[in-house]
């Protein structure tokens, strides 16, 4: 039979330890199960055990927050795992006991009859690059949130913008023309427009780095395909190249198009308009 001298590996794993069920062929309950640590220590402890298994020894576990050391760890010692789309795994009507123990054996039984959908665990270089995209994405995101903050406090205070759009050289202007007589909202109206800054400055700091990303061989070509299409920029291009790989793992999601950033918000303002609003 199909299978049959395969060894089946499921793991559910967190930060801290794995739970491992071994099925041996199409054997109904696990030879083994047992914990490990996710350390060095536990991780090679685990490549020794599955190293004297005498038959061939397959490996799955689910994607998640801690990422692919532990397959990258097994497939440098010659084992064989794969990592699976965690939304994708079917679930029976009903079945809502869920255990670190029951996920393991439910993998290693699903991975064994090939309803699992395998997906691709990238180079630690593509890896890096990706997690510069995520940390330009939350920059901005900041970037946003502190800046409707000191909109809001402004608004609280009888300051409204009503010439335009907001966070323009215009909008910066404005702001710099105005006083607060308390000295307390003096002060968060100072800090709230340096966190703007800050923020600002990080981002433009990420967006050149990733302009340079987009330029490597690597990554020009697809980058230039998709910036054919209307409204898509280097940003939103490198950001769709490099989370190619996980937008397989919830066919549920929708993929969050990414800003492109324009001169960033703030930053191109003159060091005398930067003073302007601070007091001597």
């Amino acid at each position: 039979m199909e299978n049959h001298n395969i060894v089946w590996v499921g793991m559910d794993t967190d930060a801290d330890k794995a739970e491992i069920a071994i099925y041996r062929g199409w054997e109904a309950e696990p030879a083994a199960r047992y914990s490990i640590g996710m350390d060095g220590k536990g991780i090679k402890k685990l490549i020794d055990r599955l190293k004297r298994e005498k038959e061939e020894v397959r490996c799955v576990y689910e994607a998640g927050r801690c990422g692919y050391p532990l397959a990258r760890r097994l497939r440098e010692a010659g084992i064989r795992c794969d990592v699976i789309a965690p939304s994708l795994i079917p679930h029976k009507p009903g079945d809502r006991v869920k255990t670190n123990r029951r996920d393991a054996q439910n993998l290693a039984r699903l991975y064994r009859a090939g309803e699992l959908r395998v997906i691709d665990i990238p180079q630690e270089s593509d890896e890096a690059v990706r997690d510069v995209m995520r940390a330009r994405e939350d920059v901005r995101e900041e970037l946003t949130r502190r800046q409707h903050r000191l909109s809001r406090f402004l608004l609280r205070h009888g300051y409204r913008y009503r010439d335009g759009d907001a966070w323009t050289q215009k909008h910066w202007a404005w702001i710099g023309k105005i006083r607060f007589e308390d000295r307390n909202l003096q002060m968060v109206f100072d800090e709230s427009i340096r966190a703007i800054e800050q923020s600002g400055e990080q981002l433009k700091t990420y967006d050149e780095r990733v302009e340079e990303l987009a330029q490597q061989p690597q990554y020009a070509r697809k980058v230039e395909r998709y910036k054919v299409l209307r409204g898509v920029r280097t940003i939103t291009a490198m950001t769709i190249v490099t989370e190619g790989a996980d937008l397989n793992r919830d066919r549920r999601s929708r993929f969050k198009t990414i800003r492109d950033s324009t001169p960033v918000h703030g930053i191109d303002r003159t060091g005398a308009q930067r003073a302007q609003h601070r007091r001597a």
